[in-house]
């Protein structure tokens, strides 16, 4: 009698890579839960679906495999490189060295 397998980490690596894994699948490998793997999906943190025009969204094995082995590379950059920082989302904030004219008017009297 074969043992069977019950975490989706430890069969992961039997799989071929043209095998299909869902997002039920995808969370449980990436220990995160299935709204935040829509969530990721939104962000296009994940690598495209493997039929974009389905409404199910699955992946190929092999994909989600050069996924993971590319965000390893990139988490493991020598020391002297640096990490190109991530856009900032949202309005563009103020600087901090320069006040807009209109807050001049509380720090200082005018005298006319």
């Amino acid at each position: 009698m074969a043992t069977r397998i019950d975490d989706f980490r430890e069969r992961f690596h039997l799989k071929a890579d043209e095998a299909i894994m869902n997002a039920e699948e995808l969370a449980q490998l990436l220990c995160t839960t299935v709204g935040a793997i829509r969530q990721m999906v939104r962000r296009k943190e994940l690598p495209p679906t493997a039929f974009p025009g389905k409404r199910r969204a699955v992946w190929f094995v092999g994909v989600i495999r050069a996924f993971l082995g590319e965000t390893l590379t990139q988490r493991n950059l020598e020391p002297g490189q640096k990490q190109q920082p991530a856009k900032r989302v949202g309005r563009p904030r103020l600087s901090t060295d320069v006040a807009p004219a209109h807050f001049s008017r509380f720090g200082s009297k005018k005298t006319s």
